[in-house]
């Protein structure tokens, strides 16, 4: 990096920077294996330690997650202590918002929804607004009711007994306009929920499903939410609801329901012993009667010490020396004619004789009984049976049918029983599914491409790095045949060296042989010169005299 005169960042230059790189690069390859390592090692260790302490502090700061986001005041200290009251490990920040423990937060989300909280507040913070330029309001509605939807289910999945839960929110247009504020529509919304085996719907937990809707969407009414069973399709009350006709609606329907499975079991007990409990299938209708029942009965008995009772109508008449006694409404006509006279006991017309008649009817008591039965009683069940017998005729099952009507106290005429032979070949899954979900295959899809993308990438790796042997090795193959050229040209010039210095030697030990000679005559020379001066001056001029 390079810095001007004012201490800036100046501008680092491309090929500055490839230098230092390569620096780097030829500094780092020259390091030994040992210090590599060690680096390495060291890196390793404060990656590592970076990432526990990310882990740490992240499990730190996640363990508790606001509970009701935006409550007053007043209803945070009533959430407060309630969640004390449940025995939840609560605290309140400083904001006055409740914090609560992540791992918990689905199931209190629920319990508290079912108690009516919050009042103040949304149970979820998702209608917030959108960030992104490009985002219409049509987008951003939609995304709000989708992202409610999603975290409901989530809610409702979680919860103990349910298995899978479905939510739909409508949410109309709303208007700001004065004279639109009488055609303003409600929000309205619907829940679908399938229970596990053994669980049941309740009107507590319908109510709280209700009032967990209602308070994630706006203008959104408990009375507007619908909750259907997904198990019989129909329409679940609530608390509030359970004393209307619907809620016994309901509760007929699971009735009927109840005595079909017994009804099917009890079939299903008394066959199984002969044709196994996967040769008999059983399938009953039964049909209630919700009607109430009043019926009356008389009863008569003498009175107490008499042979006779009470009177209830009384007709007497005679007549006497052959007229008829008065008789009628007195002031009033008699319209009748003169009574015919007929013969005495005797056959005589006497019209002396005396003619009697009297008529009586009793009631010797009554009580009356009244018996009002407000309990369902069957008023009419058929059910239907296919067993597995190979030998199964007409008297079969006509036997079949008496066994059955005795069982379950059904008529034969509304009882039937067929023979249906049961293939062992199994049923093939179809091809490339085996039997599994389209989430299962798309999971294995999934993983098969990353099993094959992780098998590229090893071959790719192994291929790299066999072919950075390769290269190694001519390399060092290279090398070591410029190592063992240089050592042979080196040889040579040794051989070479040696020779030149053999013949220098055997030159110098020639010249000083000859310098030798040569010095003793210089000596000789020199010492004449010396002791004959005048010859050696004679001799000087005449090798001049000479030269020219």
């Amino acid at each position: 990096m390079k810095f001007d005169k004012f201490g800036k960042l100046g501008q680092l230059k491309m090929p500055d920077l490839k230098n230092s790189v390569g620096k780097l690069k030829e500094r780092w390859k020259s390091q030994p294996g040992k210090t590599k390592k060690l680096v390495a090692a060291i890196g390793g260790g404060i990656l590592c330690t970076a990432v526990l302490m990310a882990v740490v502090v992240g499990n730190s700061t996640g363990k508790y997650k606001v509970l009701f986001p935006g409550m007053s005041d007043t209803e945070s200290v009533e959430v407060y202590a309630a969640l004390q009251d449940m025995g939840v490990d609560s605290r309140i920040d400083s904001g006055g918002q409740v914090l609560v423990p992540t791992d918990q937060w689905e199931q209190l989300v629920f319990e508290l929804n079912g108690q009516g909280y919050p009042q103040t507040a949304p149970s979820y913070d998702t209608f917030t607004s959108l960030s992104g330029f490009t985002s219409t309001e049509f987008e951003k509605k939609a995304g709000l009711i989708f992202q409610a939807q999603d975290r409901m289910q989530e809610t409702l999945v979680r919860q103990e007994g349910i298995k899978a839960a479905t939510v739909t929110f409508s949410v109309p247009e709303s208007s700001s306009y004065i004279w639109d504020e009488s055609n303003q529509q409600k929000s309205t919304g619907n829940v679908t929920v399938q229970m596990k085996p053994g669980y049941e719907l309740t009107p507590e937990r319908v109510s709280a499903i209700k009032h967990l809707a209602s308070t994630s969407i706006p203008k959104l009414d408990p009375e507007d939410v619908v909750v259907i069973d997904a198990a019989t399709g129909v329409e679940m009350p609530g608390v509030d609801d359970a004393g209307s006709e619907g809620y016994y609606s309901v509760r007929r329907l699971e009735y009927e329901r109840a005595i079909s499975k017994q009804i099917e079991d009890n079939v299903k007990r008394l066959l199984s012993g002969k044709y196994g409990a996967d040769g008999v299938t059983a399938v009953a209708t039964v049909s209630l009667n919700y009607d109430k029942m009043v019926s009356e009965t008389k009863q008569f008995q003498a009175q107490d010490g008499t042979n006779s009772g009470v009177i209830s109508h009384f007709d007497e008449s005679y007549t006497l020396n052959g007229e008829v006694a008065a008789e009628g409404i007195v002031g009033e006509e008699n319209n009748t004619d003169t009574p015919p006279t007929y013969p005495t006991v005797d056959g005589t017309s006497d019209a002396t004789a005396t003619d009697y008649q009297k008529n009586i009817d009793y009631e010797v008591g009554y009580i009356l009984t009244q018996i009002e039965k407000g309990e369902p009683i069957i008023d009419e069940a058929s059910v239907a049976v296919v067993v597995n017998d190979p030998a199964f005729d007409t008297q079969v099952e006509e036997t079949l049918v008496q066994l059955i009507s005795k069982a379950v106290n059904i008529s034969p005429d509304n009882i039937s029983v067929s023979n249906l032979q049961y293939t062992t070949q199994e049923v093939s899954s179809p091809l490339g599914t085996f039997g599994l979900s389209q989430r299962q295959l798309l999971l294995i899809g999934i993983g098969a491409v990353i099993l094959i993308l992780l098998i590229v990438l090893i071959i790719v790796l192994s291929a790299r790095s066999r072919k950075r042997k390769k290269l190694a090795a001519e390399a060092q193959a290279a090398a070591e045949a410029q190592a063992a050229a240089e050592a042979e040209r080196q040889k040579e010039l040794d051989a070479q060296r040696e020779i030149e210095e053999h013949k220098k030697m055997l030159r110098d030990e020639a010249e000083a042989n000859v310098n030798a000679k040569e010095n003793a005559i210089t000596n000789e020379i020199r010492e004449f010169a010396k002791e004959n001066p005048e010859i050696t001056a004679a001799l000087l001029r005449s090798l001049m005299r000479e030269e020219k």
